[in-house]
């Protein structure tokens, strides 16, 4: 059984993300949300690494590989 089914806009979605976030400046991705919290840069980074490690590494999607 595939979890595809659940993401089936995930293109969409990955796409917009990605045209965001390739439109900030670098001033734009140090912003912090708050003194204490962690800059855009590092979130974004954080959630697709979360991302790849979820689908690939716990629910066995393939694409971690390369």
């Amino acid at each position: 059984m595939s979890i595809r089914l659940f993401y089936d806009r995930w293109p969409q979605y990955n796409r917009r993300l990605v045209e965001i976030v390739a439109a900030m400046t670098p001033e734009q991705l140090a912003i912090r949300p708050s003194p204490d919290g962690w800059p855009i840069w590092a979130t974004v980074g954080h959630d697709a690494g979360g991302r790849a490690y979820w689908l690939c590494g716990v629910l066995g999607e393939p694409g971690a590989e390369g």
